[in-house]
């Protein structure tokens, strides 16, 4: 989290409009704050402590080099091509997301730490909105 601060990731952010508290489980997915509270580096620290992921939209929109990023593969990927990221913090043996599927190509880039991705055609799970 110290990075997303200092990239200015983390603020100021609103819950459900910049970023969002989640887990997924049995129960489907729980957010930790109602939308529209602030959020801080702090309430997130303790979101993650308490097994909740951080998902941050329009990542590029706040970090220059994630800009310069989402710009290199628009311009590989075609001049009609419109590139977005997202940034997901997730704990250790948590999941952020219910399965779901994306109406869009999605690139996944895992920094550090291991996880098994299930990857699957169309249809499973709800199709989650666009951001």
């Amino acid at each position: 989290l110290a990075g997303c601060a200092a990239a200015g990731l983390l603020g100021p952010l609103r819950h459900g409009q910049d970023v969002r508290l989640v887990r997924s489980g049995e129960g489907g997915e729980v957010c930790r704050l109602p939308d529209g509270s602030a959020v801080t580096a702090a309430i997130c620290r303790a979101a993650l402590d308490d097994g909740f992921s951080l998902a941050v939209r329009g990542a590029g929109l706040r970090d220059t080099g994630v800009a310069g990023l989402c710009a290199a593969v628009s311009q590989a990927a075609g001049p009609a091509s419109e590139v977005g990221a997202n940034l997901y913090v997730t704990p250790p043996s948590a999941r952020a997301l219910a399965a779901h599927y994306d109406d869009h190509d999605v690139l996944v880039l895992q920094l550090s730490g291991a996880k098994r991705w299930e990857v699957w055609s169309a249809g499973c799970g709800e199709a989650l909105p666009r951001l």
